[in-house]
């Protein structure tokens, strides 16, 4: 949960809105929060206690059932770098990462 907090301040010093979901939500509570709150991003950590080969079945089942619009972003220690992953499912390795997608995503958005 120390990593899901990090993004989370880096986040919102960003100038992004976020709603923490917590840890350990069911995926079923995740797709369904998702279309509740009309997020534009999904961030998902998984720690080192996590298989990544179960990591990645979960996010592909996820993928699955959220909108192609939105995002899934995901990082934590049951990932290793140049893993592959569903497609539509961004891994980040730290936040320097996180900090140059929130960028590239505040330019992708609408001028409000």
């Amino acid at each position: 949960s120390l990593g899901l907090l990090m993004v989370e301040a880096l986040l919102r010093i960003g100038g992004a809105e976020v709603i923490a979901f917590g840890t350990q939500m069911p995926i079923a509570d995740i797709r369904n929060a998702s279309v509740n709150h009309e997020v534009d991003v999904l961030g998902l950590s998984f720690s080192s206690n996590f298989r990544s080969d179960e990591a990645a079945v979960m996010l592909g089942g996820l993928r699955q059932r959220i909108d192609p619009k939105v995002s899934i972003w995901v990082g934590g220690a049951a990932f290793n770098e140049g893993m592959i992953l569903p497609e539509g499912v961004d891994l980040f390795g730290d936040l320097h990462q996180v900090e140059r997608a929130l960028a590239n995503w505040k330019l992708s958005r609408p001028v409000e």
